[in-house]
């Protein structure tokens, strides 16, 4: 039975998790997304409070996430919302389940008070529920001359960078002075 669009639950997680496996071949393909963006998927309440899902009995069937943020314009905070993991199963594609999950998404974002939301996606996907195309251009001036090269690469290695604890606070330093930036919450990461 098909339930009203909810916030998800730590019960909700594992179905959460073959969701987006099941939307995201590419990503599923290289090590899951719970491998690949363990940042995002945290079996935590606090971290699924803005997972937003639809279920089919107990199979989440549709999410959409919102990823409560700070953008500090000249020093002034900002509440923002990073949309991600838009996703729903292809069985159950067509049903208008995506549109219910922006919808609510959209309310509760009203009442949080954020200032505006980032979604990247389909303009067309997305523009009518307000998304409009802002803030990156991407261009390339590709030539003869540019596609020709004399030395062709033949392989390339792949090496782990270990930054110094000088390097880390020069780069943190750098990032303070940035007019236009995230607020970064204090993390401590253990690299293997």
């Amino acid at each position: 039975m098909i339930q009203e669009p909810k916030r998800a639950s730590l019960d909700d997680f594992d179905s959460i998790i073959e969701l987006v496996d099941e939307c995201f071949p590419h990503e599923r393909d290289s090590g899951g997304m719970l491998a690949r963006w363990p940042h995002c998927y945290i079996p935590k309440p606090e971290y699924l409070r803005n997972c937003l899902i639809i279920k089919d009995d107990s199979k989440v069937v549709s999410l959409v996430e919102y990823v409560d943020r700070t953008l500090l314009v000249e020093g002034r905070g900002i509440k923002v919302a990073g949309i991600t993991g838009v996703a729903t199963r292809p069985t159950y594609r067509g049903r208008g389940f995506m549109t219910q999950l922006l919808k609510y998404c959209i309310s509760l974002m009203r009442e949080e008070s954020y200032a505006f939301s980032d979604l990247g996606g389909d303009r067309q996907r997305y523009g009518r529920f307000g998304w409009e195309n802002a803030g990156r251009e991407w261009r390339f001036d590709i030539t003869r001359r540019s596609l020709h090269t004399a030395d062709t690469p033949v392989s390339f290695e792949v090496a782990p960078y270990q930054a110094s604890s000088e390097e880390i606070d020069a780069i943190v330093a750098i990032h303070e002075q940035e007019l236009l930036r995230m607020k970064r919450r204090a993390i401590s990461m253990k690299y293997c």
